[in-house]
């Protein structure tokens, strides 16, 4: 707006061909404005999802350049005004000083990670650390592991909760290209095929140096105060979920909540997906239910061919709409450690009603597993039509999850009020 309008002034004046043929203020502001144009363009999320550790240099690049850029289009009648370039310069700097001392506090006595290779092409990362002892659940860090990255930190978040796992800092990381992509492989033994374990290997562990930036973040509302809790995660977003789970269920021992009821879902690709947290979700469920809060925790499996729906239907017998992706319907997985296999031989004796509605009952907990996809409008409503207070709900996932989620949010007009907290994936 800026090179618009003074533009069309000059032009208005008459002094368009002269400020431009006499003037060092366009050049010097069209180098300007074609680096921050770069700099937005840049931004898009299809160019830092094709390289995002060449968006992050040429970005910092671009922006150094933005500033020279600008030092120079200002013009020497009024020198005065590069003020407003110190100042944010100053604060630039400041930022990076107060968080370079916080890094060499916490990273003081090195770290080592131990790294565990996981079904589904993820890695465990189990750091143990003085320098960390506080953080809230959603928190996440910046990781640094130079041995398979020297000068990058990746974004995680914390899996575990100060009270739990002994204290360590525990992290999920799907393996896609680059640093994740290292880093599963350094958890792998000698040995193993580049495709990673397969179920019936031994998981295998190592451990490496690591440095941590953080905690941040964990900005959202706290859900032991609402009357009901619905908990969303797809794949690795369980890190986000687990531990608010963890930690409603570590308080909840200690004292009263006003949470009475909560809804765990969790989408997974592969049944075997569930082993990553089985322990801990199955722990912290019985111990909300334990105090008399209302647990019902969900496993939806969408793709894994091995197995048939609970429903006794095999892939291609199902209702999936295969036009434009292959059918994802599967068998019951395994959601805490126990196999359901003494639901899974009355398969076909059961009508579809039936199957639908039937559930393990452990101590009247509601622990069940479907294959596809969840209804999440359904879930949501059904959560809801039992709340007798506020609902507090989160979800993270891909994108297109949490639009789901959003929209299911936004057309619901029951109960007292929902709150809604969406962590996605990405940069």
């Amino acid at each position: 707006m800026h090179f618009a309008y003074q533009n069309a002034l000059w032009d208005d004046l008459g002094l368009l061909q002269l400020e431009w043929n006499m003037d060092t203020c366009p050049p010097t502001g069209v180098a300007a404005y074609a680096i921050v144009l770069w700099m937005n363009l840049t931004t898009i999320a299809s160019v830092r999802n094709w390289w995002y550790e060449f968006f992050v240099i040429q970005h910092i690049l671009t922006f150094f350049g933005f500033i020279i850029a600008i030092m120079y289009h200002l013009p020497s009648t009024a020198l005065w005004t590069r003020v407003y370039i110190w100042i944010p310069v100053g604060l630039y700097l400041l930022d990076r000083l107060l968080r370079s001392a916080r890094y060499a506090y916490h990273n003081g006595r090195l770290a080592k990670a131990t790294l565990t290779d996981l079904p589904g092409g993820v890695t465990r990362i189990c750091v143990r650390t003085s320098q960390i002892s506080r953080w809230s659940p959603g928190s996440h860090v910046l990781l640094s592991v130079p041995r398979f990255g020297i000068g990058q930190s990746h974004p995680a978040t914390i899996a575990s909760i100060p009270s739990s796992h002994d204290g360590e800092l525990v992290f999920l990381l799907r393996a896609h290209d680059g640093f994740t992509k290292r880093v599963y492989n350094g958890s792998k033994a000698p040995g193993f095929p580049s495709n990673g374990p397969t179920e019936k290997s031994a998981v295998q562990s190592n451990s490496h140096f690591t440095l941590l930036d953080g905690p941040y973040g964990a900005s959202h509302a706290d859900f032991a105060a609402f009357d009901t809790a619905v908990l969303i995660a797809a794949s690795t977003g369980i890190t986000f979920t687990l531990p608010i789970l963890l930690d409603l269920a570590a308080r909840a021992a200690m004292r009263k909540l006003p949470l009475r009821a909560l809804t765990f879902i969790w989408i997974v690709k592969s049944a075997a997906c569930a082993s990553w947290v089985d322990t801990e979700l199955s722990a912290a469920a019985d111990a909300l239910q334990a105090i008399g809060i209302e647990v019902e925790a969900r496993l939806f499996v969408t793709r894994d061919e091995s197995f048939i729906g609970e429903d006794g239907r095999q892939v291609g017998g199902c209702d999936c709409d295969t036009s434009k992706e292959p059918c994802c319907c599967v068998q019951k997985a395994e959601v805490s450690g126990e196999r359901e296999s003494e639901i899974s031989t009355k398969r076909t004796s059961e009508t579809g009603s039936q199957t639908r509605n039937r559930r393990e009952e452990r101590r009247g907990l509601v622990r069940s597993s479907h294959s596809g996809r969840p209804d999440i409008k359904a879930l949501l409503s059904g959560a809801l039509a039992k709340a007798e207070g506020e609902t507090g709900v989160a979800v993270c996932g891909p994108l297109s999850l949490s639009c789901t989620v959003r929209n299911a949010v936004a057309a619901a007009n029951e109960g007292e009020g929902v709150y809604l907290h969406a962590e996605s994936f990405g940069w």
